[in-house]
C-alpha cells in the first residue's frame, strides 16, 4: 500500500510539474495568434549592416478584436554569452485589424550574434517573437532602389581601394515596397544608411519619398555619402529637392557626356604591381588605374562599348562632368546625375556598364573616409580612447586632491608618530597617545574625504566636447558632441539626444558597465534609458546628429592661392589649413568673424604625415605642433588630442582642402541631464570646396 501511495504521489508532482513548464511555454506557442510580427534589416537580410548602426524595420499585425497597447523591443545574445541584452524599445499601438510599421535603430555586436525582435503587452506577456540575420563584415555596400533590382549580380565582385593592400567586396541591398501606399520603405534615421557607399534611385522615387525619409538621405549625403540619380521623367528635373540639392535648375545637354568615356584604359602588366592570389580575383576596371591599384582586370571588360546613344547629359546649379555624368557637391557628399541606366534592359549586362557601376562604389566608398564623423566607423566598445576620456572626465580635478591627501597623510604620520610618541617617551607617559592618536585620525580621515569631496564636486556634473564637420560653404553639417557625466552616488539616468535625429549611445561596454541601457525610441527621438551612473565614476555617452546653427566657412581657389573667409559668428582659433595643391599645413591664430585669409599667409607647420603610400594622412599632433609657441602649442594639443585617432579617417584630403579650429564663444549649455555642465569646448573641422572668397 505504502508503494501504491508513493508511485500515485510521484505520478501527480509530474503531472503538476508538466502543467506548470506548458504554462510557462504558452505564451511564446500562441504568439502567432495573438500578433503577427515580421522584422528586417531595412535594406534586407542579404545586404551587409557593416560594423555601427543598422537599422530595423519590424511590421506588427493585429488580426484580433482587441486594440493592442504594448512594447516592441530588439534583443541581442552576442557570441559567448549567456544572457541577453535589450538594445532598443519602442511603444506599439495597434487598432484591432490594423498593421503599424515601427523603424528601430541599433547599435549591435560588432562580431555577430543572434538578435530577435519582440512584442510584449503592458504586463511583460510575450505576444510575439521573431528572429533576424543581420550580416556584418567589411562589405561596401551598394543600395539600388529601383523595382525589380537588376544589379544583383554585381554581388560579391571584389572591389580594390585606393589605400595600399585594401580590398572589399561589394554588397548589394535594396529596401521593400509598402504594399498598401507603393513607396519604398526607407530609413528613417541617417544611422540607417551607415553602411552604404552609394544608394541608386531614380528620381522619380526622390521627388515622392515622405519629409522623414528625405532628412535621412540628406543628412547622410551631407556626411559624405554618394546619391546617384538615374532621371526617370523630364519634369523631375525641375523638382524643388533637386535643385535645392545641387544649387539650381537641371537641364539635359548631350554635350557634357564626353567625360564618360574618360577612364584610363589597364593593362594586365599595370595592375600586377599589387596582384592578388588567385585568378578568382579579378575585378573589373578601376578608373583610379596606374601603378600599384591592386586591380586585376577581366580581357572581357573593355570587348564591350556603349552605344553613346544611351548616354544623357546634364547640367546646371553645380553640376560639373565627371566620369559617370554630372555631379554635385553637397556637404562632403555628392548628388550625381548618371549618363547611363545601369539597371536599364539594354545596360544593365553590358561589362562596360558594370565596370562603371564597381567604380563608381569605389570611389564613393575612397571618398567617405574623408569624413570624420561616420556611423559606420566608429564602433560601440572601441572609439573612446584614454585621451578622449580624459578630456571628458570631469574628475580630471581630483588629481589635486591626491597630492593634498599625501601631504595629509604624511603630515598625520609624522604627527602621530615622532611627534607624539615622542613627547609620551620624554613625559614618561607612555600610553598617552593611545587617547589622542584615533582623534587625530579621526581628524585625518575626515580631511582626506572632504578634500575629495570638494574637489570631485558635491553635486556631480559634466563635460563636454563637440566636433562640428561641414562642407566649405555650407551650413548643413554634422557635430559629434561626448558628454562625459559624474554623479556623487548611483544614479538612474535618462539621456536625451541633442536633437530629434540624433543616435546616442554609450561610450563603454554597455553590457558588462550597464547591462539594462537600452535605446527607447518615442516621439522625441532616440534616448538612452535605463542607465544608472556609479558613485564617483564617469559616464561617457556619443551623441552623433546634424546642425546648421554655427554659420559657413568658405574656401575657394584664387589662381593658386585658397582663400578662407569666416562667416560663422565666431572668432577660429588655432586655426590649421591644408592646401592640397602645396601639400602644406599653414597656422593662424585667429580668424575673426568676417575676415578673409590667403592660405599662403599662415605660418608654415610643415606637411601632413601619412605612413606607407596609398596609407591616410593621419592627425599627428606633435608634427602639427612642433614650431608653434608654447601657449599655442599647448591650445592645439588639448583641444585635438582626443579627436586624434577616432574613425578611420584620412584626415588631411589629398584632393581637397581641409581646415581646423576652436570655435571661441560657441553657445554651451548650462546643464545636461540634470547636471551643471563645468566645460563645454567646439572645434570644428571644414572639407572641400565652396562658398564666397
Amino acid at each position: 500500500m505504502n508503494q501504491l501511495l508513493r508511485c500515485m504521489f510521484v505520478s501527480v508532482l509530474l503531472l503538476l510539474v508538466s502543467q506548470r513548464v506548458a504554462a510557462a511555454k504558452e505564451p511564446r506557442s500562441s504568439a502567432e495568434d495573438l500578433v503577427h510580427l515580421s522584422a528586417t534589416p531595412v535594406f534586407g537580410s542579404d545586404a551587409t549592416a557593416g560594423r555601427g548602426f543598422v537599422e530595423l524595420v519590424a511590421r506588427v499585425e493585429n488580426p484580433t478584436a482587441a486594440k493592442i497597447d504594448g512594447v516592441l523591443r530588439i534583443v541581442e545574445e552576442s557570441y559567448g554569452r549567456d544572457v541577453e541584452h535589450v538594445l532598443s524599445t519602442a511603444r506599439v499601438s495597434v487598432a484591432p485589424g490594423a498593421t503599424v510599421r515601427i523603424h528601430l535603430p541599433v547599435l549591435t555586436d560588432t562580431y555577430g550574434g543572434s538578435i530577435a525582435v519582440e512584442v510584449l503587452d503592458g504586463g511583460d506577456k510575450l505576444l510575439a517573437h521573431t528572429g533576424i540575420s543581420v550580416l556584418r563584415g567589411d562589405d561596401v555596400l551598394l543600395v539600388d532602389l529601383h523595382e525589380p533590382s537588376r544589379l544583383n549580380q554585381l554581388r560579391n565582385w571584389a572591389l580594390p581601394s585606393a589605400r595600399y593592400g585594401t580590398r572589399h567586396t561589394l554588397s548589394v541591398g535594396s529596401a521593400s515596397i509598402d504594399r498598401a501606399t507603393g513607396d519604398w520603405i526607407l530609413p528613417h534615421y541617417e544611422a540607417g544608411y551607415a553602411a552604404a557607399a552609394v544608394v541608386l534611385m531614380g528620381t522619380d522615387t526622390l521627388a515622392h519619398i515622405g519629409d522623414t525619409e528625405l532628412r535621412a538621405l540628406v543628412d547622410w549625403v551631407a556626411g559624405g555619402g554618394t546619391l546617384a540619380l538615374t532621371v526617370a521623367r523630364p519634369e523631375d528635373l525641375g523638382n524643388p529637392r533637386l535643385t535645392r540639392l545641387v544649387g539650381g535648375p537641371v537641364v539635359r545637354d548631350d554635350t557634357v557626356v564626353g567625360n564618360v568615356f574618360g577612364f584610363p584604359t589597364l593593362s594586365r602588366s599595370d595592375s600586377m604591381s599589387y596582384p592578388y592570389e588567385d585568378e578568382s580575383d579579378m575585378v573589373p576596371p578601376t578608373g583610379g588605374g596606374g601603378k600599384g591599384s591592386g586591380a586585376r582586370v577581366r580581357d572581357t571588360v573593355y570587348a564591350t562599348r556603349t552605344d553613346p546613344s544611351l548616354l544623357t547629359g546634364y547640367r546646371g546649379g553645380n553640376l560639373r562632368p565627371t566620369d559617370f555624368g554630372a555631379s554635385a557637391t553637397y556637404g562632403i557628399g555628392q548628388v550625381l546625375f548618371l549618363a547611363f541606366d545601369p539597371t536599364a534592359k539594354a545596360l544593365v549586362d553590358d561589362a562596360w556598364t558594370q565596370g562603371r557601376v564597381v567604380e563608381l562604389v569605389r570611389r564613393s566608398n575612397d571618398r567617405r573616409r574623408v569624413a570624420a564623423l561616420q556611423y559606420g566607423h566608429v564602433q560601440r566598445e572601441n572609439y573612446v580612447n584614454d585621451d578622449l576620456r580624459r578630456s571628458l572626465d570631469p574628475n580630471e580635478n581630483f588629481r589635486p586632491a591626491l597630492a593634498i591627501s599625501a601631504v595629509l597623510i604624511v603630515v598625520y604620520a609624522i604627527v602621530v608618530g615622532p611627534l607624539l610618541f615622542g613627547q609620551a617617551r620624554r613625559r614618561g607617559k607612555l600610553f598617552a597617545p593611545l587617547v589622542f592618536a584615533p582623534a587625530i585620525s579621526a581628524v585625518a580621515f575626515f580631511a582626506i574625504v572632504l578634500t575629495g569631496l570638494a574637489m570631485r564636486g558635491w553635486n556631480g556634473g559634466s563635460r563636454r566636447i563637440a566636433l562640428v564637420e561641414v562642407g566649405a560653404g555650407m551650413r548643413h553639417g554634422h557635430v559629434m558632441t561626448l558628454r562625459g557625466f559624474f554623479t556623487g552616488g548611483a544614479t538612474a539616468m535618462a539621456i536625451a539626444p541633442e536633437d530629434r535625429a540624433s543616435t546616442v549611445d554609450l561610450g563603454l561596454n554597455v553590457k558588462d558597465a550597464a547591462p539594462d541601457a537600452r535605446l527607447a525610441v518615442g516621439d522625441m527621438g532616440m534616448a538612452l534609458v535605463g542607465v544608472r551612473s556609479r558613485p564617483w565614476s564617469t559616464l561617457l555617452v556619443r551623441d552623433l546628429g546634424t546642425t546648421s546653427d554655427f554659420g559657413t566657412v568658405s574656401m575657394q581657389f584664387v589662381g593658386r592661392d585658397l582663400v578662407i573667409r569666416n562667416e560663422t559668428p565666431y572668432p577660429l582659433r588655432d586655426a590649421v589649413v591644408h592646401n592640397p595643391g602645396s601639400d602644406e599645413l599653414r597656422y593662424f591664430e585667429t580668424i575673426p568673424p568676417g575676415e578673409t585669409r590667403k592660405a599662403s599667409a599662415g605660418a608654415y607647420v610643415g606637411r601632413p604625415s601619412s605612413g606607407s603610400p596609398g596609407q591616410p594622412k593621419a592627425l599627428n599632433l606633435y608634427e602639427l605642433t612642433g614650431s608653434l609657441e608654447q601657449d599655442q602649442r599647448k591650445r592645439m594639443e588639448e583641444r585635438w588630442k582626443p579627436w586624434a585617432s577616432i574613425g578611420d579617417t584620412d584626415f588631411w584630403s589629398p584632393e581637397v582642402p581641409v581646415l581646423i579650429a576652436t570655435m571661441e564663444g560657441a553657445p554651451a549649455p548650462k546643464e545636461d541631464t540634470g547636471l551643471k555642465v563645468r566645460s563645454h569646448a567646439t572645434a570644428i573641422r571644414v572639407v572641400g570646396l565652396g562658398g564666397n572668397p
